[in-house]
């Protein structure tokens, strides 16, 4: 597992790295970050079938630094290249868990879930058709996320 997650952070810091050189727009960083997490994962079915074992079994992921920094590192660099609020459960960390939450769950739930819903899962063409989606909710939803935001907080005042 250790192992699974210093790649884990070795491809955050590529992946920011390249990000920071492209001079590109933060929609374009952001879309590359979600296509970047999506076929890492797809690379590496083991590392995701480890945690959804530990996740399974009610066991909480050791608390090693090596988790902790990846995810850390992945937070900053969210923080920092698309200027969101970094505090605990602040935007930077909702983004983050939606983002992992989107590139994981079909690797999980490709033969149960998602053919239950009418979605293939089983060759190329489909998994690159759900990234694209992933992507665009990504995109779309971290645009709304402002809106959504204050209409909740002057919902909540009324």
């Amino acid at each position: 597992m250790d192992r699974s997650f210093a790649e884990v952070r070795e491809a955050v810091r590529e992946g920011r790295a390249r990000a920071l050189a492209s001079n590109e727009s933060s929609d374009t960083i952001l879309a590359g970050a979600v296509s970047d997490y999506f076929d890492f994962l797809a690379a590496r079915p083991n590392f995701v079938r480890l945690i959804e074992r530990e996740a399974l079994s009610g066991s909480r992921l050791p608390h090693g630094v090596s988790h902790l920094s990846a995810g850390q590192e992945a937070l900053a660099a969210i923080s920092a290249e698309l200027g969101l609020e970094d505090s605990p459960s602040g935007e930077a960390a909702q983004l983050l868990l939606s983002i992992i939450s989107l590139c994981w769950f079909h690797l999980i739930h490709g033969r149960t879930v998602a053919p239950a819903v009418g979605v293939r899962l089983e060759d190329p063409d489909d998994l690159e058709r759900r990234k694209r989606h992933v992507i665009s909710l990504v995109l779309h939803g971290l645009r709304g996320a402002a809106f959504t935001t204050s209409s909740t907080e002057h919902l909540s005042h009324d």
